[in-house]
């Protein structure tokens, strides 16, 4: 019998233009996907992606959300079961990454505090290849943690550096809390409980 492939479900929130759609363009379907063509996603837009985690394949529900503000009342669906979400701004945008305290808030009031909490959390900083910051390195590093207690991460799509280092560490952080190590105890109950022909 074919083992059943676990899912996850991760979504990628951020401003408008701060350069999701190409983060996840390029994690999914290679660095060739890059483009220098703006479009505003309208609504959402999802993609899959499999990959391997300690030797077990994991499919990803990729959810990409718009930043605009006409949409951002209707996707609370996409919300809904998220096991990680990506908390996306622009260093080369301190307004970008002023607004994240403002996305925390929004999908807090859609899904709850609590659903909040129990999914894993990265920030990641896009466009890293920029040669002008707006966003100095030390002030993300203090108010992440007071935003999210969560990890931060730099990366460009268009240079590909950090990319999958960004997916797979939330995938693994998921799959680390979904999937905790069994206390000795646990596996030998496991061992006992099989049937055995004699």
């Amino acid at each position: 019998m074919e083992k059943r492939v676990t899912q996850y479900s991760i979504i990628l929130v951020g401003d408008s233009g701060v350069g999701k759609t190409n983060f996840a363009e390029v994690f999914v379907k290679g660095r060739g996907a890059f483009s220098t063509i703006y479009i505003t996603t309208a609504g959402a837009e999802r993609y899959k992606k499999t990959v391997t985690v300690n030797k077990e394949k994991i499919s990803l529900n990729i959810w990409d959300l718009s930043g605009a503000n006409e949409f951002r009342t209707r996707i609370t669906y996409n919300f809904n079961g998220a096991d990680g979400i990506m908390l996306c701004y622009s260093v080369a945008s301190e307004e970008s990454w002023n607004n994240i305290e403002n996305w925390i808030t929004t999908i807090e009031w859609q899904i709850g505090k609590n659903e909040f909490e129990k999914a894993e959390k990265l920030i990641v900083g896009l466009k890293c290849d920029q040669p002008t910051r707006a966003v100095p390195d030390t002030d993300v590093a203090v108010k992440s943690t007071s935003l999210s207690n969560s990890d931060v991460l730099l990366a460009s799509s268009r240079t590909f550096n950090n990319v999958q280092e960004a997916f797979y560490s939330l995938v693994e952080r998921i799959h680390s809390k979904r999937n905790p190590p069994q206390t000795e105890a646990q596996q030998e109950t496991k061992r006992s409980s099989r049937c055995s022909l004699l």
